[in-house]
Parts: C-alpha cells; sequence; structure tokens
C-alpha cells in the first residue's frame, strides 16, 4: 500500500526542514508535498543535506515556493526510488557540486522560476537516469564546462528566460542523448568554437530565438549534423558566412525572421545534390530587394523563413536554393524556443 504524505508550513512559521522531523509519518510515503505558498514568512529556508535520507519509499519530490538559497552535496540522501523533483518558483541561488548524488532513477528534475545563477561543476553528477531538465526563468549568466555533467541520458533541456550571453566552448560537453536544447530569450551574443560541441549525434531541435547574435559563422553548428530544426528569430543577425549550415546534412527548417539581414548569398547550403541529377533553376535570376518576405527553401525538404528582414536575394543560375514567396507558419515549431 502506497502513502501519499503533504507536510504544510504553518502561517508565518519560520524554520527548516529537519532530518528527524516527521520521519516515524513518512517512512513509507510515495509522494511529499512541501509547499510554502501560504507562508507569510521565510517558512522552509534550508534544506539539510539528508533531510529525506530515511523515505525509502519516496517516489515524487515536490518543495514549490520554498525559500532556500542553495542545494547542498548530498541534499536528498539516498533516495533510491525517487523519479521526480519539483522544486520550481522558489529562491535558489546556487547548486552545489553533487547536491543530487545517489538519485540514479531520477528521471524529471524541475527547477524553473528560481534565481539559479551558478552552477557548479559535476552539480548534476549521480542522475545518470534524468532525461528531463527544466531550468528556464532562472538568472544564469554562464554555463561553464561540465556545468552538466552526468547527465548522459538528458533527452530535454530547457534554459530560456536566462541571461547567458556566450555559449562556452565545452558547455554541454558529454550530453550525448540530447535531442532538444531550448535557449531562446537570453543575451547570447557569441558562440564560441565548440559551443555545441559534444552533444552526440541525437540533438534535432535547437532553439535561439531573442538572443543577441549579430551574426551565423562557418563553424558555429559543424557539430550538429542531425539537427532539423534550428530557431535564429529575434536576433540581431545582419550576416551569414557561406556555408554555415554546411553540417547540418538533416537540417528540415531554420527560422531567422526579424533579424538585421540585408544580403543572403543564395548558396548558404553548399550541397552536390541535384534533383534527378538536373541543376536548380531558381526562382529569382536577378537581386531583389524585398521587405517582409517568407521564403521557403523547398530542395531537400528544408524551409527557411526569413520574414521582416530587409533582403537583396542573390541567386545565380549555379544556386542550390529553389526559393518561393510564402507566409505560411508551421505549427509544429512554435513550441521551440
Amino acid at each position: 500500500m502506497e502513502w501519499s504524505f503533504k507536510f504544510d508550513n504553518p502561517r508565518n512559521e519560520t524554520r527548516s526542514v529537519d532530518s528527524a522531523e516527521q520521519q516515524h509519518v513518512l517512512t513509507h510515503a510515495s509522494s511529499l508535498d512541501i509547499d510554502s505558498q501560504h507562508c507569510v514568512t521565510h517558512c522552509v529556508t534550508h534544506i539539510e543535506p539528508g533531510a529525506f535520507s530515511g523515505l525509502a519509499s519516496l517516489y515524487k519530490l515536490e518543495a514549490q515556493r520554498i525559500h532556500t538559497k542553495e542545494l547542498e552535496a548530498n541534499t536528498f540522501g539516498n533516495l533510491t526510488k525517487l523519479r521526480q523533483i519539483d522544486l520550481k518558483s522558489g529562491r535558489l541561488k546556487m547548486i552545489k557540486r553533487n547536491a543530487f548524488q545517489g538519485l540514479a532513477l531520477l528521471k524529471t528534475l524541475d527547477l524553473s522560476v528560481n534565481v539559479i545563477s551558478v552552477i557548479e561543476p559535476e552539480a548534476f553528477s549521480g542522475l545518470p537516469s534524468v532525461t528531463r531538465l527544466y531550468m528556464q526563468d532562472n538568472a544564469l549568466t554562464n554555463i561553464g564546462k561540465n556545468s552538466f555533467y552526468g547527465l548522459t541520458s538528458l533527452v530535454n533541456l530547457e534554459l530560456a528566460r536566462n541571461r547567458v550571453a556566450t555559449i562556452s566552448s565545452g558547455a554541454f560537453y558529454n550530453l550525448i542523448s540530447l535531442k532538444i536544447l531550448s535557449l531562446g530569450y537570453n543575451q547570447i551574443g557569441t558562440i564560441e568554437k565548440g559551443g555545441f560541441s559534444g552533444l552526440g549525434s541525437n540533438l534535432t531541435n535547437l532553439g535561439l530565438s531573442v538572443n543577441r547574435l549579430p551574426c551565423l559563422k562557418d563553424k558555429d553548428f559543424e557539430s550538429l549534423e542531425n539537427l532539423q530544426f534550428l530557431l535564429l528569430d529575434s536576433n540581431r543577425i545582419n550576416q551569414i558566412e557561406k556555408n554555415t549550415f554546411e553540417p547540418l546534412v538533416n537540417l528540415k527548417m531554420v527560422r531567422l525572421t526579424q533579424n538585421q539581414l540585408e544580403t543572403v548569398e543564395a548558396r548558404l547550403h553548399d550541397s552536390s545534390h541535384r534533383s534527378g541529377g538536373g541543376e536548380y533553376t531558381p526562382m529569382l535570376s536577378e537581386a531583389q530587394t524585398i521587405d517582409g518576405l517568407v521564403h521557403e527553401l523547398v530542395s531537400w525538404s528544408k524551409l527557411i523563413f526569413a520574414c521582416k528582414n530587409k533582403l537583396e536575394l542573390k541567386c545565380g543560375r549555379s544556386s542550390n536554393l529553389w526559393l518561393y514567396f510564402t507566409r505560411f507558419r508551421p505549427a509544429q515549431f512554435e513550441h521551440v524556443y
């Protein structure tokens, strides 16, 4: 028989969660909810390392709106059956090294809507089974090497609406299972060489919407050969270097709306493939300046959306692009930032 126990903090009480407190009641609990939403003062201000170590049957831990500011090493003891942790909407500022050590079966970790600005190296070590990590709406300014070390099963990483300015070399090293990486609504102006290296071959969705990228360089996406969807809208992009998308052999869609593009060379993707063995004859044989253009790249089923720029399209007969004018906006791409 499974138990579900909810621990409410009394109104106006300031306290910490003690490792021995309530333990006789919680030994067989499968779900624990610590919610400070009704507290006027500081409520849960600190979670001691090992505070939940006696809860051997715990499957789900919810601790929303708590006021603890950091997670120390071994905060959650050895909760060997834990599958889900929800710590959103709190005041967390720092995740220390080995904070989640021992949670071998954990699948989902939600740290969104806090004020996290520091992730120590190897903060997430000991989480070999986590597939979803939610860290959107925090205060991260930098993602250091090994920040996500150990998350080898991670599939979805949400980092939208932080304050990240640079994608540092090796920032996502060893995330070999990652498929979706959301970095929209940050302040990213620089992608260092090797910024996306170490992601493995599974990444299909990369969201970089609403950032500060001024240009795209030919090495920015060199390790993402299986990327299918790339969102770059609402940046400050005024230049795309030739062959920027050359490594992205499986690319299906790029969104470049609301940037500062004025001129785009036709051969952004330099490939030798030809439909039916012949040469493409582009729809535009001469340069045109067009405001509010959405053009669709249908060669190899790829789409490029570039409305709300002022483009001069240079499409010679040797171009590999086949351009169409359309205002079609695919619904399946709206959930990625």
